[in-house]
């Protein structure tokens, strides 16, 4: 791939939101764990090890093929954009543990090293890494050059809560001060804006928002239109916050919605969970004509791209 695209692909990323690894590992890292707890965590934090040792060694045969290219890495930064359930300390401080988890593949893969408590996750699970003799110096001279992340939504954090997710990130408690989906996800813009902050502060590198959207069910009217404000809602207020994040100095090098054109939902199996601009002719059952047509919100996508962004502020 290098070879064949490099002369036109400028920038790369090896793994999609391999943090998802302690939420859905099969999806994130094509392994089903087993065991206890201590051993499914050494099982998820191997198979994240084996892939920060891959995306080292791709770093390495880009900079041979690509000297001006940039590798990145991606990560599910929802299952970041954690708030604390209450003021109680313990859930403050349990909050930040689960965004912790989050960054460890960050921290390894843009510092070049893993971080302290990460030694400390794995003396309390009883389990060291299998590493090869070169691994932590190669993760070390080859780290990623910038961050490329997927947000759709915030969650709140209980001491004591069971930990899962799914596509969208952590699953907590509901946010009473936040609008939800169709399907539960809450709305946060401001959320975004925030993980920005975290990133530019935490690292200092360039960022880029990879994965951002609004699932919700579609109607066509007798006319053929489709008119979603929601979704257009939506997709200004993130932008706008993506505005404020490069004002507060954020280094935002790009922003693509998931996804343009509607497809079958990864978290759900379903057409109805409708992402895209364009609207695709087919339902749950798989009957449809597979016909696309333009949905309201394809406008302010196009508005919004023609202006870089300054359409949806307020002049």
């Amino acid at each position: 791939m290098f070879t064949r695209y490099g002369k036109t692909v400028h920038y790369w990323m090896t793994f999609n939101e391999m943090n998802n690894t302690h939420t859905i590992p099969f999806a994130a890292a094509a392994i089903d764990v087993t065991g206890d707890v201590d051993h499914k965590t050494q099982q998820m934090y191997q198979a994240e090890h084996n892939m920060y040792v891959a995306n080292a060694k791709a770093v390495r045969l880009a900079k041979q093929l690509m000297p001006d290219a940039h590798m990145g890495i991606m990560l599910s930064l929802s299952q970041a954009a954690v708030y604390p359930a209450t003021p109680a300390p313990k859930d403050v401080f349990g909050a930040m543990q689960l965004q912790r988890r989050t960054f460890i593949s960050a921290d390894v893969q843009l510092r070049g090293e893993y971080p302290g408590y990460a030694k400390r996750i794995f003396k309390e699970h009883h389990f060291e890494l299998e590493m090869g003799p070169d691994d932590l110096q190669l993760i070390h001279d080859y780290p990623s050059e910038y961050l490329g992340f997927s947000y759709y939504r915030s969650s709140t954090y209980a001491d004591g809560t069971p930990i899962y997710g799914d596509t969208g990130g952590v699953v907590g408690r509901p946010n009473p001060y936040l609008k939800s989906t169709d399907w539960g996800w809450q709305i946060d813009p401001l959320g975004l804006r925030w993980i920005c902050n975290l990133v530019q502060d935490r690292y200092n590198c360039p960022m880029f928002i990879v994965e951002n959207g609004l699932g919700m069910k579609d109607t066509v009217n007798a006319d053929g239109n489709i008119h979603d404000p929601e979704r257009a809602d939506y997709l200004k207020q993130h932008v706008q916050a993506i505005g404020e994040a490069i004002k507060d100095g954020c280094n935002i090098i790009g922003y693509t919605w998931w996804g343009p054109i509607d497809i079958v939902s990864a978290g759900t199996g379903q057409m109805s969970k409708r992402y895209g601009f364009v609207y695709v002719d087919r339902d749950d059952e798989g009957h449809g004509t597979l016909a696309r047509s333009k949905k309201d919100s394809f406008e302010t996508y196009k508005q919004i791209i023609a202006s870089n962004g300054e359409c949806v502020f307020d002049k």
